[in-house]
């Protein structure tokens, strides 16, 4: 398992017998991002990404997954609906859809998702992608060290990560995200629902916005 703390990396190397062989299973090189009105239809600093993405990274795909009826990037046609909560297409906002998308695409395809506001400064391949496929690593992400409290878990970013097809971390991520937001378009009242109960989230949401999730 591998977090990348402030562009310096924290590595916790589970690497596992025959590692220094690629393995078979973990997905293709690809990017995964999200533009609900399609990669055409991306504001100016979203374009200037996808293009540097695109000059540091020849060799891989970079998908741009949209709710554009018709179009061959289109969530659905990578993700099952009975995958998604019910009421995904009613949710109250498109970074919350987004957040299911990402999820399920890392479970079923493996590559990176990255947010399209991301800018990237170099190849990122040898950092986040070689431990994983030569078997050193399941997942790489970030964290914030700001919220690294004394008894506080620290948060797992989800505007950039790298994971296997088939990650257990990601599968089980998708499961207790799609029980939460099942029959729900709104989020309201998260440390009241079960899942959350208990929790201490207030360290990492300062500003009072914890129904964001």
């Amino acid at each position: 398992f591998v977090i990348l703390s402030s562009g310096c990396p924290r590595t916790e190397n589970k690497s596992r017998p025959g590692a220094e062989t690629l393995t078979k299973d973990v997905g293709k090189k690809v990017i995964w991002t999200f533009w609900d009105k399609g990669e055409s239809r991306l504001n100016g600093f979203g374009k200037i990404n996808i293009r540097t993405w695109k000059t540091l990274l020849p060799d891989w795909e970079i998908k741009v997954i949209d709710f554009v009826e018709g179009s061959p990037f289109h969530y659905r046609n990578f993700i099952k609906e009975s995958d998604l909560p019910a009421e995904f297409e009613k949710m109250a906002m498109i970074q919350q859809q987004s957040d299911h998308v990402r999820i399920l695409l890392l479970r079923d395809y493996g590559g990176i998702w990255i947010d399209s506001s991301t800018i990237l400064l170099q190849n990122l391949e040898p950092w986040a992608w070689e431990p994983i496929a030569k078997g050193q690593a399941d997942i790489v992400g970030f964290h914030q060290t700001r919220y690294g409290r004394p008894g506080v878990p620290e948060g797992f970013e989800n505007w950039f990560i790298a994971s296997r097809k088939g990650n257990a971390f990601i599968t089980k991520w998708q499961e207790i995200f799609r029980s939460y937001w099942n029959h729900r378009s709104k989020s309201i009242n998260i440390l009241g629902h079960e899942l959350f109960r208990g929790l201490q989230l207030s360290p990492t949401f300062p500003w009072g916005s914890a129904d964001y999730l």
